[in-house]
This record gives C-alpha cells, structure tokens and sequence, in this order.
C-alpha cells in the first residue's frame, strides 16, 4: 500500500506521519528528503550559487534555508526556479525508496501532493486539516511572525481544496489523542483494502 499524506503548512501532516509510524508504516517525510538535500547535495548548492549568489550558502556548509525562504516565499519566478529544482530530486528519493521494498506499507508525506498532480502515484491520498488559526498559532510557535505564516499559507492550495480532492481527511483542530485516534481508525481502513484498490 503507498499512501500520500498532505494537507496545509502547520495543519499537522508530520504528527499524523509519526502516527501513521507507530502503527508500523513505512514513513517518508519530504521535508527531511529537502533538509537532507540542502545539507548534502553539491549539484544543489552550484544551482544555488549560480542563482543567487554565495548568500544562498552557509559558510560552515550547505544551503541557507532562511535566505533561501526569503527568495522564494515573495517571489513567483523564485519559487517556481526553486521547485524546479528540489521538486525533482524528493520525488526521484521517494520513488527509488518505494521501488527497493515494494511489499512494505509506505507513508509519503508530500506538502505539495495535489499541486504538482501526484496523487495518481499513490493508491490513497489522506490530508490533514486544521483551522487556518491553528495553523498560524504552530506556525508562530516554530519562530514565524503573521506575515511569514500567510506567506507560506498562500503559497500552498487552500485546505479545503486538498480535503475534497483527498480520499481520508484527517481533522486535526489541536487534540493529538483526537489525531491519533483518526489515524489508528485510518491505518485499519487501508489496510482491509485489497491491493491496488
């Protein structure tokens, strides 16, 4: 079974991840895969500095994740370059990952699954959803003022337009045993479900 998780920035995706994690499932979170990636990647940080200069990287090693947020959450085109190049690369880390142990149960969390039409490389898509003064509350307690958050909020398709496009919607307004819950009564689900449904 290959799941993909997604919902809104801050709605709680890598909590319901770990959950999901605890119960036995294969977990992938993209945002590490790009963590990974900013730290490790040389052919990265040369696209980075031929972008942007030798601001984009840290001096100690690897990429300049606040400078690069700068760039990319005002900026269209930026955004659009840096997708381009770090999209790529987390979907070509997961694939190979599901290819080597096809049996096993994956659970791929993928921020920008709907966006980028990834759903058809899943057999099930579960989004999670919070309220949008949830999200800037989780979003303010990881350092991000008002501004930032609705940034990054309004970079990413709206919530609800993930949750009707998404096969399970997990709600997700504070309560982790609430979470929790979801996710145990979620894992049951797909796990009844033949393979390839």
């Amino acid at each position: 079974m290959r799941v993909g998780l997604t919902g809104g920035i801050g709605c709680g995706k890598s909590t319901a991840g770990k959950c999901f994690a605890e119960l036995g499932w294969q977990r992938l979170d993209s945002d590490e895969i790009v963590r990974e990636l900013l730290t490790t990647d040389p052919d990265l940080h040369s696209a980075l500095r031929s972008r942007w200069g030798g601001g984009a990287l840290l001096s100690e090693g690897g990429a300049n994740r606040s400078f690069i947020a700068g760039k990319v959450f005002h900026d269209a085109a930026e955004l659009r370059w840096w997708e381009g190049q770090v999209l790529p690369r987390v979907r070509a880390a997961w694939q190979g990952a599901l290819a080597a142990d096809p049996a096993a149960d994956w659970l791929v969390e993928v921020p920008l699954l709907f966006e980028k039409d990834l759903s058809d490389s899943f057999d099930v898509t579960v989004c999670v959803e919070s309220p949008e003064s949830i999200q800037l509350e989780r979003l303010a307690a990881k350092g991000l003022d008002r501004e930032q958050s609705l940034a990054r909020i309004n970079n990413q398709m709206p919530v609800m337009d993930k949750v009707r496009r998404a096969n399970i919607v997990l709600s997700n307004p504070g309560s982790f045993d609430f979470l929790q819950r979801q996710v145990q009564r979620a894992s049951e689900m797909l796990r009844q479900l033949p393979p390839n449904s």
